[in-house]
């Protein structure tokens, strides 16, 4: 009965390792994919509305979002964690630093979905 524990728990924290790796790995690596991108933010665009538009050093043309050509992500005003979002970016802005960026997929304006900063 122990060894059936110990064996689902050595099971589960490989899982949870290799989550976690490739969290990681996205961070480490610069690139898009339909999913978001991972690079140094270079642009925060803040509109009077309250609409906050992301650039990066990476093509967010090959996220699956927006217009064929947009070059931007968006927080929209309403989002719940738009503060914390913003605090995120401008930290990692100053701190030249990489973030991964994921879009919620074929919206129209490439919404921001979450950010992950690793040290």
């Amino acid at each position: 009965m122990q060894l059936m524990k110990k064996t689902k728990l050595h099971a589960m924290g490989i899982l949870f390792g290799a989550v976690f790796s490739w969290f990681g790995l996205s961070v480490a690596s610069a690139s898009c994919n339909p999913r978001g991108c991972t690079g140094q933010i270079t642009r925060i665009y803040t509109k009077a509305s309250g609409t906050v538009h992301i650039g990066t050093d990476q093509d967010e043309t090959q996220a699956n979002c927006g217009e064929p050509n947009n070059v931007y992500f968006t927080i929209r005003p309403d989002a719940v964690a738009r503060d914390m979002f913003l605090a995120k970016l401008i930290s990692a802005q100053a701190q030249e630093k990489s973030l991964y960026i994921r879009i919620v997929e074929s919206t129209s304006d490439c919404e921001v979905m979450y950010i992950l900063m690793d040290n």
